[in-house]
């Protein structure tokens, strides 16, 4: 499991991130952005984790389709 998600986030890393955002799971909380980001509350962490990845894919560009699909969860 962790093997087929290393390969995608490798493939395609927005598309990967942006899977992790989807919804209200707190998953993408796991990921270890900087050393000092358990200072933040997890809602606030959250809310500005949510932003900056809705900046980015607007900027960029994703399928949401194939990020919604997670068929190796």
């Amino acid at each position: 499991l962790l093997a087929v998600s290393l390969a995608r986030r490798l493939q395609d890393p927005l598309r990967e991130l942006a899977g992790l955002c989807m919804g209200r799971s707190e998953d993408v909380l796991s990921l270890a952005l900087h050393p000092l980001q358990g200072m933040i509350d997890k809602g606030e962490r959250l809310r500005f984790l949510h932003r900056a990845f809705i900046n980015v894919v607007n900027e960029v560009g994703v399928d949401v389709n194939l990020a919604a699909d997670k068929q190796h969860v």
